[in-house]
């Protein structure tokens, strides 16, 4: 997250003095039409108090009048208010509401719109109750329905966000959105609204009713909403029944995609209208979902939008199950404060801001670990979002963030109570030093686990994933004309066993530690040889090359192995009782685990499938079995779930999760087996510009979701549909192919 300071938009009224205006006896000829035409738009109403010079009234008005931010609701009301002094034997005070388009009323055959003014209930002679006078304020200072028309002299004034969505409104919103050149264009507005009126001056104190024009200057504001961007509509009215979510009424949990009491009209003839409102009144109202891509082109095949998610989702044929892949594209962030625009908006990244200019600081957000400091990374980015507690998954697990202020926090592991300090840092700033650096308290356990924890062979960068380290690494080179190169997911790299060139002794096999994990090497000869991972068990080809010399065909690592061509030997076995063997074994294992067991003499592999993909890759290489003493000869340590990153926080290209890549290469993998094609569907939701009504997904994801719905109707389909943990936790092709067997199973079930 970047620091910044807030400022308040000048909009409308902002751009005037908050006070009491003041008209004396002496303008009495002059009358009230240049207070009204200077100050009507773009509220629709103005406050007039007809008072004596000085009297309690008068007081009152002006405390009224000179609303600062600390009074919520005035503030956001923008209410311009004038004391009309001594004009009139007896106080009274008066909301003036726009009579605009009186004419087209009376040319319909029918009463101007607004006429009369809307008086405060008080007694003659008697002094104003201020919690009276506020109260009417607020539930009168609405107009029946706001046109978008010129201000003091033609002036365009922007639309009046925090009126209509700040704490001011206690109600909800109908916003009517036209496609107009500029608001000069008063046409479209009075034809879009003119089959509403009975209906806006029955909810009148309870939706607020205002004219949108469709333009480049309302654009922020409708994309922010994520309404209103249909630009092949002239007309359209979004209703919003309440403001849950909006502005400052924040809902509570992570569970919320928008505001579920939000609903759309697209035909405002008399006959849809009428319908529309009926349906309201019944409460039999479908839930409008927005989407950002509205503004755009239609979905491509296999991705999802708000409206053709009912469709494509409980809609689909009953035979058809249907995986749902949910994600953000944003992460945590917020894209509207990234630009240096912050909405009344919530349920998305731009959730509960306010309309705000921020200036930002250009800066970092660290985190305290083991090696020092480091960029913090949320999901796949750098976090950018709002100092507000919040949680996030890493793989499987869970982290709890709280901030202190706009510059510390500290993020917790669930799972083990671990704390850890979190820090902003300026551009061109140096991070805390570890004596200014507060550490978190650590529960007397965590403690005592760490202190008995062996310290590691490599002290620098041990929490970095080695197959990064391997990546990154470049500090050092071989001197000579020869080198060793170790093969990589990326190439055949330079092979720096302890974080050094390699010139030892091929005669004996090579152990030795590096970032978190322990490595044995075998060599064949003086020239070739392997290097086993002796947690994960992952086998790697190393070789020792003249400078210049072409290097040999890569052919993948592990189960990926793709030989470079047919003669393309298998890699050399360590020998049987050594731990590398015992970790190639156990991997071996691990990877074959639910399918049957292969013949005695050769290592597990994946059994035939009864239908499988057409692109499926051949089975890994076989492996020797060995005895359980031989599977047990290395005790594993589990493998900590870390960032990965490098000593400048950035995660390596090539090393970043294409998570939304690794989806399409399933569907297309889906898309290629007919009997997967015919049962089931996968598709995925960008949530960060679609709104949804499912439940079972957080609003925020570091990491994409997918919900299986099951075949079925619609009602059977939201019974019955679950999340899929075991694909959302590793996100990857291969990982979600691996449940392969399961859509298989539920596909059959399903005939």
């Amino acid at each position: 997250m970047r620091r910044a300071l807030l400022f308040l938009i000048l909009q409308g009224a902002a751009a005037k003095p908050r006070k009491l205006f003041e008209i004396g006896s002496k303008d009495k000829e002059v009358g009230l039409d240049p207070f009204y035409e200077g100050n009507m738009e773009p509220w629709g109403v103005v406050c007039i108090g007809y008072v004596k010079q000085d009297s309690p009234n008068h007081r009152l008005l002006e405390k009224l009048g000179a609303n600062t931010e600390e009074d919520k609701e005035l503030w956001d009301l923008q209410m311009p208010m004038a004391a009309v002094i001594d004009w009139e034997e007896e106080e009274s005070l008066q909301i003036v509401r726009r009579n605009y388009a009186a004419k087209l009323w009376d040319m319909l055959q029918q009463p101007p719109m607004d006429a009369a003014p809307v008086t405060f209930p008080g007694k003659g002679g008697k002094k104003w109750k201020e919690k009276e006078v506020r109260a009417w304020l607020l539930e009168h200072a609405f107009p029946t329905i706001n046109y978008r028309v010129p201000g003091y002299q033609g002036k365009q004034n922007p639309f009046p966000f925090d009126k209509y969505f700040g704490k001011s409104n206690t109600g909800g919103v109908g916003l009517v959105f036209v496609k107009i050149k500029d608001i000069n264009d008063f046409g479209p507005q009075f034809r879009a609204i003119r089959y509403m009126r009975p209906h806006m001056e029955k909810l009148y104190g309870k939706i607020r009713f205002a004219v949108v024009e469709k333009t480049a200057k309302t654009k922020e504001m409708r994309e922010a909403l994520k309404v209103g961007l249909n630009e092949s509509l002239e007309s359209e009215l979004v209703l919003f029944s309440d403001l849950e979510g909006l502005g400052d009424r924040a809902p509570v949990g992570n569970h919320f995609h928008g505001n579920p009491r939000k609903y759309r009209l697209t035909d405002l003839s008399e006959e849809s209208v009428n319908s529309f409102f009926e349906a309201y009144y019944d409460g039999k109202l479908p839930t409008y979902w927005a989407s950002l891509d509205e503004a755009g082109k239609a979905p491509k095949d296999g991705e999802l939008a708000s409206f053709t998610f009912d469709e494509q989702v409980y809609q689909a044929p009953k035979k058809m199950g249907t995986f749902v892949a949910y994600f953000n594209n944003a992460s945590v962030g917020c894209a509207d404060c990234e630009r240096g625009i912050r909405l009344n908006v919530a349920g998305t990244e731009a959730a509960q801001c306010r309309v705000v200019a921020m200036a930002a600081i250009e800066g970092e957000w660290l985190i305290k670990l083991e090696r020092g400091w480091s960029t913090w990374v949320v999901g796949e980015q750098p976090f950018r979002g709002s100092p507000e507690t919040f949680r996030y998954m890493f793989g499987k697990t869970e982290f709890q963030v709280e901030f202190q202020n706009e510059t510390e926090g500290t993020s917790t592991n669930l799972s083990t109570g671990k704390s850890r300090p979190l820090c902003f840092v300026a551009k061109g700033q140096a991070p805390p030093s570890d004596e200014e650096a507060v550490q978190p308290p650590q529960p007397q356990t965590q403690t005592l686990i760490s202190e008995d924890r062996p310290m590691q062979t490599t002290k620098v960068d041990s929490n970095l994933p080695t197959c990064c380290y391997l990546a990154t690494s470049g500090t050092q080179s071989y001197e000579g004309e020869f080198q060793w190169l170790i093969e990589l997911e990326k190439g055949w790299s330079p092979w720096m066993p302890g974080n050094e060139p390699f010139d030892g002794n091929t005669d004996e096999p090579l152990r030795y530690t590096l970032g978190r994990y322990d490595f044995e090497v075998h060599f064949e000869d003086e020239s070739h040889g392997t290097q086993t991972n002796l947690t994960s068990g992952k086998v790697r080809r190393i070789q020792r090359l003249r400078k210049g010399e072409a290097v040999p065909a890569w052919e993948g690592t592990g189960i990926r192995r793709r030989p470079a061509n047919a003669g393309a030997a298998a890699i050399a076995q360590a020998p049987a009782e050594s731990a590398a063997m015992a970790a190639q074994s156990n991997r071996a294992v691990r990877r074959t685990a639910g399918y049957p067991a292969a013949s005695a003499t050769s290592a597990p592999v994946k059994g035939a499938q009864k239908f499988a993909l057409r692109t499926s890759k051949p089975a890994a290489a076989a492996r020797p079995q060995v005895s359980e003493a031989a599977h047990k000869a290395t005790t594993v340590p589990s493998a900590s779930k870390a960032p990965t990153t490098t000593a400048g926080g950035n995660v390596p290209r090539f090393m970043r999760p294409l998570k939304s890549k690794a989806w399409r290469l399933v569907q297309k993998e889906v898309r290629l087996t007919k009997r997967l094609r015919e049962r089931v569907r996968l598709l995925a939701l960008d949530q960060s510009r679609n709104e949804h009504g499912e439940q079972l997904v957080p609003g925020r994801l570091a990491q994409p979701l997918v919900v299986y719905y099951p075949p079925g109707t619609a009602a059977q389909r939201k019974k019955r549909r679950r999340v899929m943990h075991k694909m959302s936790e590793s996100f990857t092709k291969d990982s979600i192919l691996e449940v392969r067997k399961e859509w298989e199973l539920q596909a059959l079930q399903s005939i």
